[in-house]
């Protein structure tokens, strides 16, 4: 009876072990499977093993010395792996067995980083110690990425908290990180920190002698890029250390915040002393730099028709857009999601052509505004026309179960058989 209960326990510890190998042949098949699209190997054991965290194989493949007959640096690729996925004791164990702590590789999607890189970039705060105590240099720059340092990768992380990228920087800064030191778009650290809403981190920069007034290639400086997403406490912040408050951008985003907030005496003051009415700015799109709202387009969102009328009234042009979530966007279209009457019928009366009345209506009739639907339909819009979707006013009403806006369409001659909607609002 021993002898069963022993053979089935080898059996089923032997079908564990299969399975265990085959679940980490997976696991490092499927990392592979990254590695080529984004051209980085994983196929050397070393590299594989730093990347996975497995501190015995890389220990056991350093003993074997298999990384001194390599003559692709893997030890110190195994590094910045190792460093990027947050892997502290097998750093530790390669730096001690030679690894530079300067090396680059690719990770992630291709980006050529060094360890302090993707470290920092990633928020690994005791590798980033562990690096810089062992000499790593925080003023390298990304080859392949917008020139950045180590401390431009740690102040660009939007969604880490202002208190855990603070101590990194405030590290990197100790070890002479440069605060000044520009990118490829002549953007600072200071300027990502200003614009993300990271006040300790512009505190600390600023304490380690970074400059407030340095402008990128877009002549934008950190006030504005705080002062343009409403970082108001990082506005004072920057003016109380020398911000050059007659910067013309900078008096250009006062006049879109107090457009957005409707103040409409403000407004117009701004507008008697000659400020841009169609002045825009630069955001971070997925890749790129690309362009915000526009004094309009922030008072049409937020439902302003007299700071609207205002702004028509000075220049401000219909035409021009904000490439947000949704793609290149115009004041009506930001005005009907919203659901902002008065403010649609302004614009209509400044300007109005077949494509944008149709492409509000389709957008008023996916989000329920029935005032916005009727003024659109009375101004001529056409109740049948597709957008690249296929989708009509009809068939988003329907989708949303707008009832009321689906009998007034049909009202209007909507046909019941236009072609069905596969995505999107038209």
């Amino acid at each position: 009876m021993m002898k069963k209960i022993l053979s089935l326990g080898i059996i089923l510890f032997c079908l564990g072990a299969i399975l265990l190998c085959m679940v980490n042949s997976s696991n490092l098949n499927a990392q592979d499977d990254v590695a080529v699209q984004y051209g980085v190997s994983y196929s050397d054991p070393l590299i594989g093993a730093a990347s996975s965290g497995d501190i015995k194989t890389v220990k056991m493949l350093l003993a074997q010395g298999a990384h001194l007959k390599s003559k692709d640096n893997t030890v110190g690729i195994a590094l910045v792996m190792a460093s990027y996925w947050g892997h502290l004791e097998v750093v530790k164990e390669l730096i001690a067995n030679g690894a530079d702590v300067n090396s680059v590789a690719a990770v992630g999607k291709g980006e050529k980083m060094t360890p302090l890189m993707g470290a920092s970039f990633v928020g690994n705060f005791e590798i980033v110690k562990e690096l810089l105590s062992q000499g790593a240099d925080a003023n390298i720059k990304s080859e392949n990425h917008n020139d950045w340092t180590a401390l431009m990768w740690a102040t660009h992380r939007s969604e880490l908290k202002d208190s855990e990228v603070a101590e990194m920087v405030r590290e990197l800064l100790n070890h002479k990180a440069n605060p000044n030191a520009i990118d490829s778009h002549g953007r600072t650290a200071l300027m990502d920190a200003s614009a993300f809403g990271y006040v300790e981190i512009v505190r600390e920069l600023i304490a380690h002698g970074a400059d407030v007034n340095i402008k990128d290639k877009d002549g934008e400086t950190a006030l504005v890029q705080a002062s343009d997403r409403d970082q108001m406490e990082i506005v004072k912040e920057l003016i109380a250390h020398g911000a050059d408050v007659n910067d013309k951008k900078y008096i250009e985003t006062v006049l879109r915040r107090e457009a957005a907030l409707g103040h409409l005496a403000e407004v117009k003051k701004l507008l008697a002393d000659g400020v841009n009415v169609n002045a825009t700015y630069q955001t971070f799109g997925p890749t790129v730099l690309i362009g915000g709202p526009t004094a309009l387009i922030r008072a049409a969102d937020a439902g302003h028709v007299e700071v609207v009328k205002e702004l028509l009234a000075h220049g401000a042009d219909v035409n021009m857009k904000f490439h947000g979530t949704r793609g290149p966007t115009k004041a009506l279209e930001v005005a009907t999601v919203k659901g902002h009457l008065e403010v649609v019928k302004a614009l209509l009366a400044k300007e109005k052509n077949a494509s944008d009345l149709n492409a509000a209506l389709r957008t008023a009739s996916y989000w329920g505004h029935l005032d916005v639907v009727k003024e659109l339909l009375a101004q001529g819009a056409d109740a049948n026309a597709v957008d690249q979707w296929d989708g009509t006013a009809l068939t988003y009403a329907q989708k949303q179960k707008h009832d009321d806006i689906v009998q007034l369409l049909i009202k209007a001659g909507a046909n019941k058989q236009a072609p069905g909607t596969k995505k999107g609002t038209g």
